[in-house]
């Protein structure tokens, strides 16, 4: 249990980082929302999208759609007809897929641009060059 995470908002503050689950004394439950406390400070239990986006942006995650946060490294195929990342190199009826809203499509264009300059050492293709 030493090595397990759990994504949190250090109080009073709510700056997001991650907590070391055996650093738990005991937890509570203050305004409806779960509170772990610990020798030295308290944190909050991330509940919503925006508190989860803002402690996985530094991680390269990136908002494509309402509910939907996407790892920038492990985008593969951007579809913009149908607006889907792809995570698969060859794309299935069963492959995994993010949504992008109509707003963001530039805004994965860019992220896939800037990828492309820089290729992640696990993907040696570039995004948009599917085999």
């Amino acid at each position: 249990m030493d090595n397990k995470w759990i994504p949190v908002l250090a109080l009073p503050d709510a700056t997001p980082e991650f907590l070391k689950i055996s650093d738990i004394c005991y937890t509570s439950l203050k305004r409806g929302k779960i509170i772990f406390h610990t020798l030295g400070k308290d944190y909050q239990l991330i509940s919503n999208i925006e508190e989860l986006y803002s402690l996985l942006y530094t991680f390269e995650f990136r908002k494509t759609d309402r509910g939907t946060l996407v790892h920038i490294a492990n985008m593969v195929h951007f579809d913009e007809s149908y607006r889907k990342i792809y995570f698969d190199r060859m794309i299935t009826k069963h492959s995994k897929y993010a949504t992008v809203s109509s707003n963001n499509i530039s805004n994965v264009v860019k992220f896939m641009r800037e990828r492309d300059r820089q290729p992640a050492p696990d993907h040696p293709l570039p995004m948009n060059k599917l085999p």
